[in-house]
């Protein structure tokens, strides 16, 4: 992997104001059900400054001693809730190729519904957009089983534990997936921010010097 795995808490020095402006947004689910619950708009098409301020503190945690000279390409932010329709565990899947890393803050105080990263342990071509996985997210009956058969291959190596303002960041090709979509003892809604980067410029090497698998290191 290119980037290693992080837990950061308390990302944002004014959580709960960061919640009020989510809650302040409009949200809309996938056409397809490519992805459970419902998203706002990509973010810095609303607001490009707390846009570009949660791209400025990821950057720091990842190139800590270059990060004022490190930009990226692009990055897909938004916000996502989910509510307690969805009960079962995630889909275990792998981001957008096009995209080389993932960030994910907790803004809700849902236990037990954090992220896993995993690897895979079968002998077949992982499928993870199969037309019966974005029907699943419609036709909820289907979707226990569906989610079962399809994680069974997998083994759980890292586990982020969901709380309240922390961050987590790992690369966009670590296979991972939703310990629980939402915590059944809670009404409200589970929010996150999730963001997709990729393009990182002005750099070689994020936190330690590591390479994707199946290389040398480039030592």
């Amino acid at each position: 992997m290119l980037f290693p795995s992080v837990c950061w808490d308390n990302f944002f020095s004014s959580p709960r104001e960061v919640v009020k402006f989510a809650n302040s947004l409009s949200y809309a689910p996938s056409d397809i059900g490519r992805w459970p619950g419902t998203r706002t708009r990509r973010l810095h098409e609303i607001d490009r400054q707390f846009f570009e301020y949660v791209g400025d503190r990821l950057l720091s945690v990842v190139y800590p001693n270059t990060y004022p000279k490190v930009a990226y390409e692009d990055c897909s932010m938004f916000f996502q809730k989910i509510s307690n329709e969805y009960m079962d565990p995630g889909w275990i899947h792998q981001d957008s190729p096009q995209f080389d890393l993932t960030l994910i803050v907790y803004l809700s105080d849902h236990k037990n519904c954090g992220t896993s990263i995993f690897d895979f342990k079968g002998h077949r071509p992982v499928n993870l957009y199969t037309k019966e996985k974005f029907d699943a997210y419609k036709h909820k009956k289907k979707h226990t089983q569906l989610v079962l058969e399809h994680n069974e291959p997998f083994e759980e190596t890292i586990t982020f534990h969901s709380k309240f303002n922390r961050a987590v960041i790992f690369d966009g090709g670590s296979f991972h997936g939703a310990l629980n979509y939402v915590d059944k003892n809670l009404k409200e809604d589970r929010l996150t921010l999730i963001g997709f980067y990729r393009g990182f410029k002005n750099t070689k090497y994020p936190l330690v010097e590591s390479s994707r698998a199946g290389s040398n290191g480039g030592l």
